[in-house]
């Protein structure tokens, strides 16, 4: 998926760094499990193709999610969906943007919305 998509292809809610991690160190491709093992064959087939060993590809996995991060591209467009008929009044941010404050601190509890207004935030500013 990373060789044909990039990291948008790779796309995995990790809710922490000890997700991050456990994922990590799960990595074993060669004991995948797959609905379908024809599907598994395919997978173990193309990754023999582009890698000389499951253990070089497990290897290249894990270094990419160590220093490339996933994308949030997805988790944003989703989160731009479900909002997409809210008004926003972005007049205190645009103080704030004014302002010689160099940081933005959105707060809230789990769920409130922080992660939806700053992607309407993000779209707000690409389109000016």
């Amino acid at each position: 998926t990373i060789l044909h998509h990039g990291p948008d292809g790779l796309h995995m809610p990790l809710a922490s760094a000890a997700d991050r991690a456990l994922l990590i160190a799960s990595i074993d491709v060669a004991n995948a499990t797959c609905f379908k093992e024809e599907d598994k064959q395919m997978i173990l087939a193309k990754v023999r193709e582009h890698h000389s060993s499951y253990d070089e590809f497990n290897c290249a996995l894990k270094l990419h999610l160590l220093l490339e991060p996933l994308s949030y591209r997805v988790d944003i467009e989703q989160r731009l969906i479900r909002s997409g008929s809210t008004e926003w009044n972005f007049d205190l941010v645009i103080q704030w943007e004014a302002s010689d404050t160099r940081a933005l601190c959105v707060m809230g509890e789990g769920g409130t919305g922080k992660s939806t207004v700053s992607a309407a935030m993000i779209r707000e500013w690409q389109a000016t």
